[in-house]
């Protein structure tokens, strides 16, 4: 009976246990986009600082935390005197067919010269 038991129990259990690694998978590359925009944005912000440039910050920030099993993208706007970076990446998945994309989103606002008195 103890074998029987062995033999459905341990399946369950590997189970949940690859459900958890896969949700640590997810949660790591979503910090990993998330650092990528913030960085992003804080490039972008700067007086000189340039969306696509932002853009080119938060993609490579985000693949050097190597979190993503393929490639990184990211994108730079700036809608009115705000500054918007977005990454997005696949995570690696232990489960065929699990959803794996994640990004993240930041905004901060551009900097200007300020008027002369």
């Amino acid at each position: 009976m103890a074998a029987l038991e062995v033999a459905i129990l341990l399946p369950v259990v590997m189970l949940l246990f690859m459900m958890i690694l896969q949700a640590i998978v997810l949660f790591n590359g979503y910090h990993a986009a998330a650092l990528g925009a913030a960085r992003g944005v804080d490039v972008a912000q700067a007086l000189d600082g340039t969306p696509g440039a932002g853009a080119t910050r938060a993609q490579s920030v985000a693949n050097q935390l190597g979190a993503f099993s393929g490639g990184v993208g990211a994108s730079g706007s700036q809608p009115g005197d705000q500054v918007r970076i977005e990454v997005t990446g696949n995570v690696p998945s232990l489960f065929p067919g699990a959803p794996t994309l994640v990004s993240a989103v930041e905004f901060g606002p551009k900097e200007r010269q300020p008027d002369p008195p």
